[in-house]
């Protein structure tokens, strides 16, 4: 029996619950939760195993039952309720990052039954995971597409991005647990797999290089070799000259279907786009067949939220038109673009019911944009409770490591950094979510697929599950209905 005492104030108790239930989610055993304004001693008298949060002065003095103490500074809450920005250097407790409580060296104190923690590690955790940072206001925290800027994010002045920080302090809180007695059962993957790569393709340049005439697409070709000593771009226009906008779908789906791996494909469905949107409108002839070809192969349809769906809160309107477009419920996607604000996001992913959302990475980093490599529910500043829909973190972006814009490191540094992901899910049993656009599967990338096929046989001989969004959303359902 694990016995969690909360004595960090109603304001705090709330956010902290939100950390141990998303805890118990993944690290299974009987509970209860209890909230205290005053100590009890009498809470140590029955053979559970008691966590204790709060401040040094309301440490129960027994000490013949095992607990687990998690100082606690009361001033904590007023960095949360005044919502200003938090740039003080983390301190570090066995290679953990620690946020708060930290004035004097934070350690891990063993007493007889007692195990004393002084950095407030779920303090911590709640910072991260519910992007708290990301809900203070001002324009300074903006990039040019009106995103929180991740030069100003915590994250990047400390180097955590590529850091699963809550999963660190998880792991931690796991092992102290059982070092008092407690047997704690984590949870499975389906089909006992040892993590899960989820694969998923933004659907963005349809026709980009197939488009126009023989003419155009020659011409183009050789401007960008000649004019712009663009060797890929100008192979692609000649691609285009041979072949059509299916061939990419088809080699995408043979390629996922050697390995026996589901994806989940991200459409936009509008009926007038943005400058900076995907060039097609799913109302065209040629798309009718695409979306047949992807729903017949049984992988997923998601929506790829347009350019303005967030910021303007067009995304309702999309989503029930991709009803009408596909005669079935989408459940989840991704935001084109990565163009949101998380807060605002999912307020209104809640107020239409949308299942899950699979948007939440740097543009700039490839990481844990919440400190946490597996799907969790997103904490609402607001109304100090959960949202339901599902946030199911985005990992890496093909587009992070290859386009101008961002890394410029090319498609290598995109594997090689997938595979060092790859280790660190399987030996922490976590998702590794991999997001590759459909042009990525040109022929004149030959080599970026030989590096993805080969990426694809690594996971698979490593024991992962290779799935879409919608697999892991359904999971993850199971998982808190026997919660």
């Amino acid at each position: 029996m694990l016995r969690l005492v909360l004595s960090s104030g109603e304001f705090f108790n709330s956010r902290i619950r939100y950390i141990w239930q998303t805890f118990l989610t993944y690290y299974r055993a009987e509970h209860e939760i209890i909230e205290l304004t005053v100590p009890k001693d009498e809470l140590l008298t029955d053979g559970a195993v008691t966590v204790y949060y709060g401040p040094e002065s309301g440490i129960p003095q027994q000490s013949n039952m095992p607990c687990l103490i998690i100082l606690h500074d009361p001033e904590t809450a007023a960095v949360f309720r005044k919502r200003n920005p938090y740039n003080s250097e983390p301190a570090y407790i066995d290679n953990i990052p620690v946020l708060f409580n930290t004035a004097e060296a934070p350690r891990i104190q063993r007493e007889e039954n007692r195990i004393i923690c002084s950095g407030d590690l779920l303090a911590t955790a709640f910072f991260f995971l519910s992007a708290f940072q990301e809900y203070i206001e001002g324009s300074q925290q903006d990039d040019q597409f009106g995103r929180f800027s991740y030069q100003n994010a915590y994250l990047e002045r400390y180097k955590l991005v590529e850091v699963p920080v809550v999963n660190l302090i998880f792991d931690l809180l796991a092992r102290l647990l059982e070092e008092l007695g407690l047997s704690l059962e984590r949870v499975s993957f389906p089909g006992e797999a040892n993590c899960a790569v989820i694969l998923s393709h933004d659907v963005d340049r349809v026709f980009y290089y197939y488009s126009g005439s023989m003419y155009r697409k020659l011409r183009c070709a050789l401007a960008e070799l000649i004019r712009y000593r663009r060797l890929y771009e100008a192979m692609c226009y000649f691609e285009g000259i041979f072949f059509g906008e299916k061939d990419n779908f088809r080699r995408m789906l043979r390629l996922h279907g050697k390995h026996d791996a589901r994806s989940s494909y991200n459409f936009v469905f509008q009926k007038e786009k943005h400058p900076r949107d995907p060039d097609y409108l799913v109302s065209m002839p040629e798309m009718a067949d695409i979306l047949g070809m992807v729903h017949k192969s049984g992988n997923e349809i998601g929506i790829h939220g347009s350019f303005e769906s967030i910021m303007k809160g067009t995304f309702p309107d999309e989503l029930n038109y991709s009803k009408s477009v596909l005669g079935d419920n989408i459940i989840g996607g991704r935001i084109h673009y990565l163009r949101y604000r998380i807060q605002p996001m999912f307020k209104l992913f809640e107020s239409i019911g949308l299942s899950y959302d699979n948007s939440v990475m740097f543009p700039e980093s490839g990481g844990y944009r919440t400190g946490f490599g597996l799907p969790h529910q997103v904490f609402d500043h607001e109304t100090n409770g959960v949202f339901s829909t599902l946030l199911m973190p985005l990992n890496l972006m093909d587009t992070t490591y290859v386009d101008s814009r961002y890394l410029n490191l090319g498609v290598k540094k995109f594997f090689t950094k997938a595979e060092a992901m790859l280790e660190e899910a399987v030996s922490r049993r976590l998702c590794l979510s991999i997001l590759t656009h459909i042009d990525f599967y040109m022929i004149s990338n030959r080599r970026g697929i030989r590096l993805y096929n080969s990426f694809l046989e690594k996971a698979k001989k490593k024991g992962a599950l290779l799935t879409d969004c919608r697999t892991i959303y359904h999971w993850w359902k199971s998982l808190n209905i026997k919660k």
